[in-house]
């Protein structure tokens, strides 16, 4: 054995991340021994290359047929699933719309540790197919990638060959595929292309003859992915605006340098009209090596002429072309055109008209509220209020927070701070506020206990008491501490000392009282008992009996003094001759009863023989049966007459026809049959005395008889026998406890 370990124990080594030490501190000599390695692993690092290589021995240890350099066979960890993917190749950070990535992306698929899936570790990956697409975006943009967007893993690597994207911003892009960890691209610039064509950023607006359009138009440079560039634009270039649909002309400045050192691809117009009036006018931009743009089309508008109106009475009030009328009597109104460079002037005209009292009517409406709640804002309805006159209505009523229920008039008044009712013909309504009944509800809460328990404090809930009203409210229930299992009204009850009452409207809740099954748990307590032997007095406990019920528990098994080895399930029963049960949530548990095995011990006795002859009857003791189960033992040995001197074992052989072993923990001892010589000689090995007693130690054959002999002069004529016994075929010793001499000599003699 290695280092006085026992067969098949686990002995310590010694773990780096490229070694296992295993330290020989001894070993049995002439012994073949042998150091077994079970689950070696290799997990490498997240992020780091897969494990692989020979293993090898090293060290100061001695193996027979093991070289310092032998290989015990090469170590080699694949890659696992499909996990994640890492981006090998990122896309160029500066690019162009509409033009492919200077630099594809290049994806592997690794396993959960960053491992490539690739034929060199062990898992080529065929099959993965990724999408790249944007992940965000620096502006509004909605747009995606354009080229091929999805492709297969080849041995591990996705690489996409034609990407490119044609909104000028910057942009993620993302790497995913289904069940896979994705990867994100760092944020790339896509740059507009060279500018192509002419776009119209600000759209002209409809204008009015002799003055400049309201909204002038902005015109910039565009790639032809729409994106505003002022990339390959030459240094100067003109920008022409014309009017291409509608008649003219167009003024103002017309042309502007949109080149690179001037507009730098911006223009803005500031002075364009046109002075003619007409519909679906459009302006045209154009400039030399750019695709031209129209506008859309917009309405210049004839000028207005110049009218002047006067009042001749105090009963008119004229701003422009708007006569307001600020009183009541006769009104006359001239108009006069002064004329200017264009027109001459135009001859008055007087208009002359009776402005009568208007119809003025002030309305209160009718309002409701509730009892006890304070007045709502009292409104109503004042029509007929000409030019805005400051006269306003205020509404006002007698009743008051505590007035009871009924109606109560709402009366207007009329504010006139400019004195302007006499221009009026006035109107008045009263209104009604009608008190009605406030609602009043009482609600029992709900509430619950278990079987056996007393009432919990009942509560609700009262809402609705108006100005501290004192009315208040109690719980009751017909349930006691003995009613069973079920549900029990909670009626709520008012108390009202000043009889406040009638201004209520009253709704009445009943609450519920929840009486649930109390908790009763049974359970059976484990045993344990040999085979053979009668159960044990069952036990166990129950738990949460209410009110002194009569319910009891009983625990039986269906194991029998005869049954086998095994597990028994022990099964409480409850007694409940009252019929309580119903009223309990009943839990039970089985207990286990473990009938383990009973010992059983054979044991063949030693026996001996002289060489040539036949083998005694062997027997032996058999202890532990039970049940009287019908097993016997025999003894046999494979010694014969013809077998040499020797030791041979007698073996113990049980009979079991009943098949009843399985229920026993069999302990085997086997005996000895010593075959002898028949013509050895005993030798007296060894002779002690102390406190006067004599001992010694002499060879035996087994099964031979033999006499010791003493005398204490070997003058003596004769020897006397001290004692008579059968060889065990080992050394032998007898003692002598009743010499008196100072010397004895001692002999065995063979019978």
């Amino acid at each position: 054995m290695i280092n006085n370990a026992a067969n098949g124990s686990n002995a310590p080594v010694s773990v780096t991340s490229t070694q296992l030490t295993f330290t020989v501190l001894s070993i049995s000599a002439n012994t073949a021994t042998k150091l077994t390695w079970q689950n070696l692993r290799v997990r490498p690092a997240a992020g780091t290359p897969l494990a692989r290589g020979n293993l090898t021995e090293t060290g100061t240890a001695t193996m027979a047929g093991v070289r310092t350099n032998s290989n015990f066979g090469a170590l080699r960890e694949i890659s696992g699933a499909a996990q994640r993917l890492t981006i090998n190749s990122q896309l160029s950070t500066i690019n162009t719309a509409g033009v492919a990535f200077a630099q594809q992306p290049v994806i592997s698929i690794n396993d959960q540790f960053g491992n490539p899936r690739t034929t060199a570790n062990g898992a080529a990956d065929n099959v993965t197919v990724v999408t790249a697409a944007v992940a965000t975006h620096s502006t509004a943009s909605l747009s995606n990638l354009v080229g091929t967007l999805s492709t297969v893993s080849l041995n591990g690597l996705i690489t996409f060959t034609n990407l490119s994207y044609n909104i000028a911003e910057t942009i993620t892009v993302q790497y995913s595929s289904p069940s896979i960890q994705s990867s994100t691209n760092p944020p790339i610039q896509v740059l507009p292309a060279p500018a192509s064509q002419l776009f119209i950023a600000q759209q002209p607006a409809s204008g009015v003859v002799g003055s400049n359009l309201a909204v002038q138009p902005i015109v910039v440079t565009r790639d032809p992915y729409g994106n505003n560039s002022s990339a390959g634009l030459p240094l100067n270039l003109n920008l022409s605006l014309n009017l291409n649909q509608g008649s003219g002309p167009l003024l103002g400045t017309t042309n502007f340098d949109i080149g690179a050192s001037a507009g730098n691809g911006l223009v803005t117009f500031t002075d364009l009209r046109i002075d003619a009036a007409g519909t679906n006018k459009q302006l045209t931009a154009t400039a030399a090596g750019m695709v031209s743009t129209a506008s859309q089309t917009f309405t210049v508008t004839r000028a207005d002429q110049t009218i002047t109106f006067n009042s001749l009475a105090n009963t008119v009030s004229i701003s422009g072309n708007t006569a307001s009328i600020i009183g009541a009597g006769a009104v006359t109104v001239r108009a006069s055109q002064p004329g200017d460079t264009n027109y001459n002037a135009a001859t008055s005209f007087d208009r002359s008209f009776t402005i009568s009292q208007a119809p003025i009517t002030v309305t209160a409406d009718s309002k409701g509220r509730l009892y006890g709640a304070t007045n709502p804002p009292l409104t109503g309805v004042l029509a007929g209020v000409q030019y805005g006159d400051n006269i306003t209505a205020t509404y006002t009523t007698a009743a008051t927070q505590g007035s009871s229920i009924g109606s109560y008039p709402i009366v207007p008044s009329l504010n006139d701070p400019n004195n302007k009712l006499p221009n009026y013909q006035l109107s008045t309504t009263n209104g009604s506020l009608t008190v009605s009944s406030a609602a009043l509800s009482v609600t029992a809460s709900n509430a619950s206990r278990l079987y056996g328990q007393g009432n919990p404090v009942f509560g609700g809930t009262l809402v609705g008491v108006q100005n501290g009203d004192d009315i208040t409210a109690v719980y009751t229930t017909a349930a006691t501490l003995s009613s069973g299992v079920g549900g029990y009204a909670i009626f709520p009850m008012l108390n009202d000392p000043n009889n406040k009452l009638p201004n209520y409207q009253l709704s009445t809740t009943n609450g519920s009282l929840t009486v649930s099954a109390a908790a009763l748990s049974v359970t059976a307590s484990n045993a344990t008992r040999l085979y053979g032997q009668t159960n044990p007095i069952f036990s166990g406990s129950l738990v949460g009996v209410q009110n002194g019920d009569d319910i009891s528990a009983v625990y039986t098994t269906a194991a029998a003094q005869g049954s086998a080895v095994g597990s028994y399930a022990i099964t409480p029963a409850l007694n409940d001759p009252n019929n309580k049960l119903p009223n309990y949530q009943l839990s039970t548990t089985n207990g286990m009863l473990t009938i383990s095995a009973s010992s059983l011990s054979v044991t063949a006795s030693n026996a001996c023989r002289l060489y040539g002859q036949t083998n005694p009857v062997f027997d032996g003791s058999l202890a532990g049966v039970q049940n009287g189960d019908n097993i016997t033992a025999i003894y046999t040995s494979t010694a014969t007459p013809s077998s040499p001197i020797g030791a041979y074992p007698i073996t113990p052989v049980l009979s079991d026809p009943d098949l009843k072993l399985p229920n026993y923990l069999l302990s085997t001892i086997n005996g000895l049959l010593t075959v002898t010589n028949a013509n050895s000689v005993p030798v007296i090995t060894a002779i002690s005395v102390a406190d006067d007693v004599a001992s010694l130690s002499f060879t035996t054959d087994a099964g031979r008889s033999y006499q010791v002999e003493f005398k204490d002069s070997l003058n003596d004529a004769a020897w006397n026998p001290l004692t008579n016994l059968t060889g065990n075929g080992e050394v032998m010793s007898v003692s002598d406890e009743t010499t008196t001499s100072d010397s004895r000599f001692y002999r065995v003699v063979t019978q």
